[in-house]
């Protein structure tokens, strides 16, 4: 009798959650990070680096998958085979692409992640460059007096 209320408590607790991070401009905006992966602007190197711990993590989650998938096969030496092979490729493929998307808006610089998620919110920005401060004039070399006393003048 539990089990089924145990069901239902973890499907609300889950739909709950996942609804609350999910939505547009939160922590797993799966929408943004394929609309990075497909923009050109996007560093080549974060796209890189999102698909390889993407694909890290479907890697490790296979690897974990393994001794089921033997037992599987034992049981059921053509139909497990053949399951597994195309669970395994789908897996590979959609959950690469998947975690990919999730990692990049975190991977790639913030300045532009703001601004993808500003035009994909309508809100459309010109990327103001960042103006920093004139640094100061230095003089370039100096006259050591050989007095007592260490007096800094600059040379014309």
């Amino acid at each position: 009798m539990p089990l089924p209320i145990l069901r239902l408590l973890g499907e609300r607790v889950l739909h709950k959650t996942v609804t609350e991070h999910t939505q547009v401009g939160k922590v797993m905006d799966i929408k943004l990070g394929f609309a990075m992966l497909k923009d050109k602007r996007v560093p080549f190197r974060s796209k890189l680096l999102s698909l390889g711990i993407g694909a890290g993590l479907i890697a490790l989650l296979i690897g974990l998958e393994i001794p089921l998938e033997w037992f599987l096969a034992i049981v059921l030496p053509v139909i497990g085979l053949v399951a597994d092979a195309l669970t395994n490729a789908m897996e590979a493929i959609i959950g690469t692409l998947g975690v990919a998307a999730l990692v990049l808006p975190h991977v790639a610089p913030k300045l532009l992640t703001m601004q993808v998620r500003n035009e994909r919110a309508g809100i459309i920005e010109e990327l103001q460059p960042m103006i920093l401060p004139a640094p100061a004039p230095m003089p370039s070399t100096y006259d050591i007096p050989q007095s007592s006393g260490v007096v800094l003048t600059p040379k014309l």
